[in-house]
């Protein structure tokens, strides 16, 4: 049975001077409103949803890819010969939502040990002294760029000014564009944004910055945040991250929850305001790079999985 979700309206009671975002968009305990009637129609087996949008029509759209609203399209059986690998526990978690009984394979990339390769250093100038917290990837509501906007701007004004913050990445998005100019306007000394920095300059950063910050909503596995571990940078992730499900808490990362901005200021000032500690985690968080994510690991992973998948036919 067809499903109807009128999500068209724009909510001008709930708008704010930082936030305009439509009215299915605003958050309960950290949660679109627009995601509890999905969860309450998935869990009523309603898989053919419309959903009627209109004020702000793609950040709607953008705000719900991923698994829960493609079920149609994933098969409910597979055959003998059909395995499943997943890059992370985070991508395993979001297909056991809609196919519980599928069984899911890890299988995490890999990335080049740029650490160990030469290439040119550039001072990217942006710490200014103070420690450089980092963020890189598209602009748009899926990446959360508009969380840590948020956040930053909780801090307490004295810790803020003991840090500086990056943002790269395009504005693939016009509204989450828009928080992290707000913030360089509002902050020009110590908040800066960068559309993009060639792959050079993206090594350097990695190697002159302090900490990386991922708020994505959804994302299964951020690379940047592995290129950070390359270079023994400690994260700052979101519980949505496939990261997040193998970083150990205080010891080469830490994790926030609930898509809540006051939850990662905390967490932010904790880091600011300790950043010898944050340097104390440089080897455990090499470790985690060399554990997981080297090609060495990834190829190792996939000869495996293979050989179990031909030696059982």
């Amino acid at each position: 049975m067809k499903a109807i979700v009128l999500a068209a309206g724009k909510g001008t009671r709930l708008q704010t001077e930082n936030c305009d975002l439509p009215k299915v968009l605003r958050t309960a305990l950290g949660k679109p409103l627009l995601g509890y009637v999905l969860e309450g129609l998935r869990f009523l087996e309603r898989e053919d949803i419309v959903i009627v949008a209109g004020y702000k029509r793609e950040m709607v759209e953008k705000a719900f890819a991923g698994y829960p609203f493609i079920t149609h399209k994933i098969p409910k059986e597979l055959a003998d010969n059909v395995h499943i690998a997943a890059v992370g526990s985070h991508a395993t978690a979001a297909m056991h939502s809609v196919r519980p009984k599928f069984k899911v394979e890890q299988l995490i990339y890999g990335l080049p040990d740029y650490a160990r390769e030469s290439f040119p250093r550039y001072d990217l100038s942006y710490a200014g002294g103070r420690p450089l917290f980092v963020t890189v990837g598209s602009m748009e509501m899926r990446k959360g760029q508009d969380i840590y906007c948020e956040a930053i701007r909780l801090l307490p004004p004295e810790v803020r000014e003991k840090a500086s913050f990056l943002f790269v990445g395009k504005a693939s998005d016009r509204d989450v564009s828009a928080h992290v100019h707000a913030l360089t306007e509002q902050f020009p000394h110590n908040v800066f944004y960068r559309k993009r920095l060639e792959r050079p300059e993206i090594k350097s950063l990695m190697e002159q910055c302090t900490c990386i910050v991922c708020a994505s909503r959804d994302d299964p596995m951020p690379t940047f945040v592995t290129e950070g571990l390359i270079f023994g940078k400690p994260s700052i992730v979101s519980e949505h991250t496939g990261t997040a499900g193998l970083i150990t808490e205080g010891v080469d990362g830490f994790v926030y929850r609930n898509d809540d901005p006051a939850q990662l200021s905390k967490v932010l000032a904790h880091a600011i305001e300790h950043p010898d500690q944050l340097a104390a985690m440089k080897a455990d968080c090499r470790k985690l790079y060399e554990r997981y994510y080297t090609n060495e690991a990834y190829v190792s992973t996939l000869v495996r999985l293979i050989r179990e998948l031909t030696e059982s036919r």
